[in-house]
């Protein structure tokens, strides 16, 4: 008896309380979610993970060597590929190609320079500014751990001396998002609140796999009559536990900048929706064919830039004999970053 006095109870708090729909990412509208939802804690949506980055020994004396091993995991559904030659994915494109699987970088970018020195296959020195590790996989399969290893060789400092080796991963993605929006018949809506039976109702956002969530608001009451314009928001937050890295971009001058967001890595599609024609300008979006990308590149601000607005219309509004829903989606390709470090100590050779 006790055990269904406690599962009404349950079912009664999710009833009242609201949650997102666990293995999802859809959210019940305007209801708290105690289990996450589109703003959830950070480094929950994390596709990649440097689970443990590890030195053997952590204190060695000059002379000696110290392996250093990263231990990298796929939590995503798909295959990642090792890039092994030197890059930092300047461009989108070379981190999501368009027929390939997504590409990721493993590098040892601080290797405490003249303290230690990073040894090649041979033991002799390697030069290069940024060091490639060897790895035990060049293709990381959907929740596989690969383990990537460096050899460094203590110099002689004149005293104790401790230093941070410092390791970041990059890796390029693709995250996607669909946003419902609800209109209504000029007359039924006339109808609706003159007996008093217009009811609201609100937008179902679901948001794909990544670290960056873009997603799509409606700002306006719903559903939204057809003959009036409807006011949108593209939201764009960084939910994972690295951040955002800079691709090469432009500015609204043309000129070259680091940015976060290219516009053509952005696309959203609004099959009979249109950008109002009084809004084209101040608008967000700027039409390609039949889908809109962003009028200019973006940066993301910190862990949630202010959001970009647009006003939009229905294109033909016979199409809507009482209530219709769109849907509006929204693809985002970009670059994403971790790094960890692990502190070493150095003595002075016992003489």
């Amino acid at each position: 008896m006790k055990g269904v006095v406690l599962l009404f109870f349950l079912v009664g708090v999710v009833a009242i309380s609201g949650c997102t729909i666990p293995g999802t990412d859809i959210e019940i509208p305007g209801i708290p979610d105690f289990l996450g939802g589109l703003g959830g804690a950070k480094g929950k949506a994390d596709v990649v993970v440097i689970t443990e980055l590890k030195a053997y020994p952590e204190k060695v004396e000059a002379g000696e060597t110290v392996k250093l091993i990263a231990l990298v995991q796929n939590k995503g559904k798909e295959a990642f590929d090792v890039v092994t030659e030197k890059t930092v994915f300047d461009d989108v494109a070379q981190a999501v190609p368009a027929a390939e699987n997504k590409k990721m970088t493993v590098m040892l970018y601080d290797s405490c320079s003249g303290l230690l020195e990073v040894l090649d296959d041979k033991g002799a020195k390697k030069t290069d500014a940024l060091e490639v590790p060897r790895t035990t996989s060049t293709t990381i399969q959907p929740q596989e751990i690969a383990q990537f290893e460096w050899n460094l060789k203590a110099g002689g400092p004149p005293v104790q001396t401790k230093c941070d080796l410092r390791v970041m991963v990059k890796y390029g993605f693709v995250t996607q998002s669909a946003t419902s929006i609800t209109f209504i018949d000029r007359d039924e809506y006339a109808r609706q609140l003159q007996d008093n039976s217009f009811r609201t109702t609100s937008s179902t956002t679901t948001i794909g796999d990544g670290p960056i969530r873009t997603y799509l608001t409606v700002e306006d009451r719903q559903p939204v009559p057809a003959n009036t314009n409807a006011k949108i928001e593209l939201q764009l937050k960084e939910e994972g536990s690295g951040f955002a890295a800079f691709v090469k971009g432009t500015d609204v001058a043309g000129k070259t900048k680091d940015v976060h967001f290219k516009k053509e890595s952005v696309v959203v599609k609004m099959p009979g929706l249109a950008i109002a024609d009084e809004n084209k300008d101040s608008c967000f979006l700027s039409e390609s064919g039949d889908k809109f990308v962003l009028k200019n590149d973006e940066t993301l601000l910190r862990e949630k830039s202010a959001p970009l607005r647009c006003a939009i219309k229905i294109t033909d509004t016979k199409t809507v004999l009482k209530e219709l829903t769109k849907l509006m989606t929204v693809e985002a390709k970009y670059v994403y970053e971790l790094r960890k470090e692990v502190k070493v100590t150095v003595e002075p050779k016992v003489k």
